[in-house]
C-alpha cells in the first residue's frame, strides 16, 4: 500500500507536487521494492534450505535474460539518470533459470538504485580459463 501511494504521488495522480516531494516518493517506492525483494530472497533461501524447492539446472543464454531485466529496470535507470550497457555477444551458463534470473535482477537493481546522473553501468561477460 505504501509503495502504491508513493507511485501515485510520483505520477502526480492526486495533483501536482514539487520535485523534492516526487523524488522522495520515488525513493520510498524503490526502498519498498527492495524490501519486498529481500523478503522474497529470504523465502527462496528458506525453501531451498528445507528442500521445499528443487533447483533444476539447465543451459541459460545470459544476454536475453539480461536484456529482459534491463527493460524492466529502464524506468528506474531513467529516473536516476543512468544507463545500462549490455555486451553484444552472448554467453551461456548452466544453472537454475529462476535462480540465475533472480540473482542477476537483484544485482542490476542494486547497481541502478546506487547509480547517479550520467553514470553508465556496463555489463561484461567472459569465460574463465579452466585450471
Amino acid at each position: 500500500a505504501i509503495a502504491g501511494f508513493a507511485e501515485m504521488i510520483e505520477a502526480q495522480m492526486l495533483g501536482p507536487v514539487g520535485d523534492a516531494y516526487r523524488d522522495r516518493a520515488q525513493v520510498i517506492r524503490s526502498q519498498a521494492r527492495d524490501l519486498l525483494g529481500a523478503i522474497d530472497d529470504l523465502d527462496l533461501a528458506a525453501r531451498i534450505d528445507s528442500a521445499a524447492l528443487s533447483l533444476v539446472p539447465g543451459q541459460i543464454a545470459l544476454r536475453p535474460v539480461l536484456a529482459t531485466i534491463v527493460d524492466d529496470l529502464a524506468p528506474l535507470a531513467e529516473l536516476r539518470g543512468s544507463v545500462i550497457a549490455l555486451p553484444v555477444a552472448d554467453l551461456s551458463v548452466i544453472g537454475d533459470r529462476r535462480a540465475v534470473e533472480r540473482l542477476l535482477a537483484r544485482l542490476l537493481a542494486t547497481l541502478v538504485s546506487a547509480s547517479g546522473q550520467g553514470e553508465r553501468i556496463g555489463v561484461h561477460m567472459a569465460l574463465e580459463a579452466a585450471e
